[in-house]
């Protein structure tokens, strides 16, 4: 199929939410044309209108932000060329581009499919039309992580923003063996760390792969502020399946969305408080044996189910032909060099 696909920072090639979901996509055989949100509705608008006319799509992808497109809007403009909208919602756990569950009602009155990240948001609105919602859960895109670096697993990698609470954990773990932040803040802080920001998946893969263990941090104080949401509503971080894709395991802070994904104990690491990782995580990093047997179940898991290429056959399956090419024939993508003349512009 081919697809114009809008959002928040989908041209950000270091590992941006959209980008992966756009290269799965195009992984999948899928034309894949990109509109880079610029939170204009205005100009966002005419970029649609402009991908529209010139492409032809059959399907319209939009993850919605804050400042994006309205659900209004985005029919109007989908109903004259008669292309399927699809509205994706990634939910507030995505830090770069969080969308707002709170207006899955309104979308579902205007796109031909809505989709929701987690089981509890599925069941809130269920009873408004199952039959245009549909659960499409946190995954990772794991051919983005081919090019990664093995090495000798050492240390961890903490990933969270340097909120006060955070750096006092971080400060806490100051002593241990090679210590590396990701996340924002973290840098000129009086610590004994590492820090790393903005990584292209292939970076970011291999310093996970290199670590022995990844701590979640609790998000900022400021993403539960705008997104409305505690940060035991929240589902698995992107990183943490990441990290299960070059078989690192994860200590999280023990909630209900955890047990979505991964089985807690063999698959992911919990505690039930932030606090309790200092004194956890060294007990952990002193049993490196137990430590591989949950990334090895971690990796089974999230390769052979989380995968963004089994999220989209499972959403798209239904509306694709299998008879369109046959077995083996080249598909044709929109390679990096043609990327330029598939982006629309204002």
């Amino acid at each position: 199929m081919r697809m114009l696909v809008i959002g928040h920072g989908s041209q950000e090639p270091a590992g941006a939410v959209v980008q992966q979901m756009v290269e799965s996509l195009r992984f999948l055989g899928h034309e894949v044309v990109v509109v880079d949100a610029v939170g204009d509705r205005g100009a966002d608008a005419q970029r649609v209108r402009n991908g529209l006319e010139r492409f032809a799509p059959d399907v319209l992808i939009q993850i919605p932000t804050t400042g994006s497109l309205d659900a209004t809007l985005v029919r109007e403009l989908t109903a004259r060329t008669d292309t399927v909208a699809v509205a994706i919602h990634r939910g507030p756990t995505c830090t770069g581009a969080p969308t707002d569950l709170d207006r899955v009602g309104e979308d579902l009155r205007d796109y031909d499919l809505v989709t929701v990240p987690d089981a509890s948001t599925l069941a809130d609105f269920a009873a408004e039309g199952t039959f245009r919602l549909s659960l499409l859960q946190p995954a990772v895109h794991v051919p983005a992580f081919d090019a990664v670096v093995a090495s000798e697993r050492r240390g961890l990698v903490v990933a969270g923003p340097a909120d006060p609470a955070n750096i006092d954990l971080v400060a806490a773990l100051d002593g241990l063996d090679h210590v590396t932040t990701l996340g924002s803040g973290w840098d000129g802080l009086p610590l004994d760390i590492d820090t790393a920001m903005g990584l292209d998946p292939s970076s970011r893969g291999t310093l996970l792969a290199g670590a022995s263990l990844v701590v979640e941090l609790p998000c900022s104080l400021g993403h539960q502020t705008s997104t409305g949401r505690h940060p035991r509503e929240l589902g698995l971080s992107d990183l943490v399946l990441e990290a299960a894709a070059v078989g690192t395991p994860a200590v999280v802070l023990d909630r209900p969305g955890v047990s979505e994904l991964l089985e807690p104990g063999s698959e992911v690491l919990s505690c039930e408080t932030a606090t309790d990782l200092a004194a956890l995580v060294p007990m952990l990093l002193a049993s490196p044996d137990e430590l591989a047997l949950v990334g090895d179940a971690a990796w089974h898991r999230v390769t052979s189910e989380h995968t963004w290429a089994n999220r989209w056959e499972s959403l798209f399956g239904p509306w694709v032909d299998p008879h369109e090419s046959d077995e083996g024939e080249d598909v044709r993508l929109i390679a990096p060099a043609e990327e330029e003349s598939a982006t629309v512009s204002g």
